[in-house]
């Protein structure tokens, strides 16, 4: 569904509409490498709306019925001037008759040393689903309602890093210390007492000294970097370089290897869509195995879809 409506619109589209949309397209598929081509007065843009110049490619676009003319004059003019032409690409609305076919092949086989070809409307629709809300809405230049309501884009609230792997068990030892301990003296106390008394005094006594160690290390433990979940994602191949991933199924601070041995952890959140909600969404992974976004003051009824395009590659 969501293809066939952006193929309709990028097909209701005539003349500079449809190329401005093109270039917007254009410029989010090639970056900075693509460089669109102002029309010059009568000159028109010599059959060049825009190129990449790393890669010799130049770009034509129409919404024009007659294909086979305008491809025709828009390669002639392309080709009039002096620049050096790798790539010529056709970008179009409109059907592909045979006459049109029969052109494209009559300048591919006079042309040998270059690349010609034709990309359909349809061709950019499947393309742009793949794209962030944003991205679609603006090559679209109008919004998309089916998605505003169930999508949220994150943003990175919280940022720790970049660390090395040593220095994660370095800045997590205060907490497996904590642990080690309270489940020791834990064992012990239900080994050597017996009576209900005498293990509650000592459970009781137990919570002191946590509490009363926790004070006195806050700040060590506030740098507590989840060592053991870094050294399982890294044993189990799941955390390569380059990607970011969960720290586990249910938390929403991510681990990003940004090297072999460097590490990021973040935190990203979104603000709550919801009317009268002051809440943050924050990630979690949904038991389907894709990412969905759940506020904070509502995790049941408060959920959205998330942009991966805002994680890069996340597994």
């Amino acid at each position: 569904m969501e293809k066939d409506f952006i193929r309709n619109l990028l097909a209701g589209q005539e003349g500079f509409n449809f190329q401005d949309a093109c270039e917007r397209y254009l410029i989010i598929k090639h970056g900075k490498d693509f460089i669109p081509i102002t029309p010059n007065g009568r000159e028109g843009d010599g059959g060049r709306d825009g190129y990449c110049l790393s890669t010799g490619e130049y770009f034509a676009m129409s919404s024009r019925e007659d294909v086979h003319k305008k491809i025709r004059e828009d390669f002639a003019n392309c080709m009039s001037y002096e620049h050096p032409v790798s790539i010529f690409t056709f970008i179009t609305n409109r059907g592909i008759r045979p006459k049109d076919s029969l052109v494209l092949d009559e300048l591919k086989r006079d042309n040998p040393g270059i690349e010609i070809g034709i990309v359909r409307h349809s061709e950019i629709a499947v393309e742009m689903t793949d794209m962030s809300t944003e991205y679609i809405e603006y090559i679209l230049g109008q919004p998309l309602p089916y998605r505003r309501g169930n999508t949220v884009y994150f943003r990175i609230s919280k940022f720790v890093g970049p660390f090395t792997l040593s220095r994660s068990l370095i800045d997590s030892l205060h907490f497996y210390i904590l642990l080690a301990v309270s489940c020791s003296l834990l064992g012990a106390c239900f080994y050597y007492f017996s009576s209900e008394w005498e293990r509650s005094l000592s459970f009781t006594a137990l919570i002191g000294l946590m509490f009363t160690y926790m004070y006195y290390n806050k700040n060590s433990l506030k740098q507590y970097k989840y060592a053991h979940k870094i050294l399982y994602l890294l044993l189990t191949d799941k955390l390569r370089v380059g990607n970011e991933v969960l720290l586990n199924e249910d938390s929403h601070i991510t681990i990003c290897r940004n090297a072999v041995w460097k590490f990021t952890i973040n935190e990203r959140s979104a603000e709550c869509l919801r009317t009268g909600c002051s809440g943050h969404v924050l990630l979690y992974k949904s038991p389907a195995g894709t990412f969905i976004g759940r506020c904070n003051k509502d995790k049941i009824n408060h959920t959205y879809n998330v942009d991966n395009n805002f994680y890069g590659n996340m597994n």
